[in-house]
């Protein structure tokens, strides 16, 4: 989290009052709803002060940008309320034009204070940036920011992650046969230079999950485990997995190594799932990988939209995709995986039986499709280990969407979403 170059800020320092030719300056659109503006030693504090609503900013300016420039940012902030409190890095044209703006994001917490910080690059005509402490609040909320800093860094790392999906609309009434099917596919997606190979919900086997059901480490896995380590690629695909007498639909995430470095158990499963006698799962869990973190679904999974948000808030890049299909209706495949992408600034891949296998990156588009049988490679782009993220509001600058989306969501006025029929 630490950057050792310095602190770029010429006052990163707060003192009472700010007005000073190097320092902060106070601002708010309005009079009438001015926060109450001040500071405890070298911390600033910005309350509400009992309003009904108040925004306003801390601002400095950092001159002699030059574009290409990269920077490590970071601040602790600590709040009370629901209020929306952070900071903000505007790059600017010698006129003083927003070019790009950038929430820093949170990363740890530190008892009381959250860690923000983040990695961010000059677009082209950037001449100084200005950098921001925001709050936006009401009632008794209020805030305090401490060890503002900003400072050059390497440049941001731009790599690609090749992913491979296997698109096999053939059923099998058993899991030998389905491995057998799909093995010789594994070795056909790493003599493509494929970095992970997704394989499509259960390897299109129909045989009952509960009576097919093997703990991990059973015939199944060890057998992905060995294809994984044979081949050197990531292996991804759902497997029906007994634990404790509980039969679940598991996906998997198998490293190059052959190591099973990833388990998911499918948690919305479709009412004759259910009857069926499989087991839902409870959590979104997200795993590293040497490319970046990834998140995993199964079939049904992808027509809820919080569980895509989870994985995101969770930090992961690539969300792969198991799925069988389901005969939905024409278009809605291409709007849902287009739309997940877009929301949640990931990257999806997707492996079916009954719908095309597809990888779709985080701006929407989709670089590869399959609807015959075989194996189809794309490389997605990663920048720090970072998914692209498609920039909107192009009339005041523009924004990486994620960034934006993941700062400026409303939580607190949400509630109703956690109501449902549970």
């Amino acid at each position: 989290m630490t950057n050792q170059a310095p602190n770029l800020l010429p006052q990163p320092c707060f003192a009472t009052p700010y007005a000073s030719p190097t320092g902060w300056r106070e601002w708010t659109p309005r009079n009438f709803i001015r926060p109450e503006f001040g500071a405890e030693g070298d911390v600033a504090h910005i309350a509400a002060g009992g309003k009904p609503y108040v925004h306003g900013k801390l601002l400095q300016v950092i001159p002699s940008v030059r574009p290409g420039q990269a920077f490590h940012v970071s601040v602790r902030v600590r709040k009370t309320g629901p209020c929306l409190a952070r900071m903000r890095i505007a790059f600017q044209d010698e006129a003083g034009a927003y070019i790009d703006k950038f929430w820093v994001e949170p990363a740890e917490t530190d008892g009381d204070w959250t860690v923000c910080c983040g990695k961010m690059t000059a677009p082209p005509r950037t001449t100084q940036i200005e950098v921001e402490l925001c709050f936006t609040g009401r009632g008794t909320d209020e805030a305090w920011f401490a060890e503002p800093r900003i400072a050059l860094s390497e440049p941001e790392r731009e790599t690609t992650v090749r992913v491979a999906i296997v698109h096999r609309p053939h059923v099998y009434d058993d899991y030998a046969d389905a491995l057998a099917g799909y093995l010789p596919l594994i070795i056909e997606a790493t003599n493509m230079g494929a970095d992970f190979v997704l394989i499509t919900e259960l390897l299109s086997c129909h045989a009952s999950t509960q009576e097919t059901a093997e703990p991990l480490g059973g015939p199944m896995s060890t057998t992905l485990m060995q294809a994984a380590h044979d081949n050197a690629i990531h292996v991804v695909t759902s497997i029906p997995e007994l634990h404790d007498g509980l039969a679940y639909n598991t996906a998997v995430l198998i490293d190059p190594q052959g190591d099973l470095i990833g388990r998911y158990r499918k948690v919305h499963l479709p009412p004759q799932e259910i009857d069926a006698g499989t087991t839902e799962g409870d959590d979104f869990p997200v795993f590293d990988t040497k490319f970046c973190k990834v998140g995993l679904m199964v079939c049904y999974d992808y027509f809820f939209p919080e569980q895509t948000l989870m994985l995101s808030k969770r930090g992961a890049q690539i969300v792969f995709l198991p799925i069988w299909g389901g005969h939905l209706q024409p278009g809605m495949w291409d709007a849902v995986t287009r739309t997940r992408a877009i929301d949640n600034g990931i990257h999806l891949v997707a492996s079916g039986i009954d719908v095309p296998s597809r990888i779709v990156r985080s701006d929407g588009s989709i670089v590869a499709e399959r609807n015959e049988p075989g194996v189809t490679v794309a490389e997605l782009p990663l920048l720090d280990g970072q998914a692209p993220q498609p920039r909107v509001w192009p009339f005041s600058g523009t924004w990486p969407w994620r960034n934006c989306y993941m700062t400026e969501r409303r939580n607190d006025v949400y509630k109703d979403i956690a109501r449902g029929a549970r």
